[in-house]
C-alpha cells in the first residue's frame, strides 16, 4: 500500500487507508 502514502497531506487520505487496512485485513481474515 505504498501508493497511499504519498497523499498523507490530504484529510481524505486518512480515511482511504482505514478503509484499505480494513480491507486488508477482511482478506487477510
Amino acid at each position: 500500500m505504498p501508493r497511499l502514502l504519498y497523499a498523507s497531506t490530504s484529510p481524505y487520505s486518512s480515511k482511504v487507508r482505514m478503509a484499505a487496512l480494513y480491507a486488508g485485513i477482511a482478506v487477510d481474515l
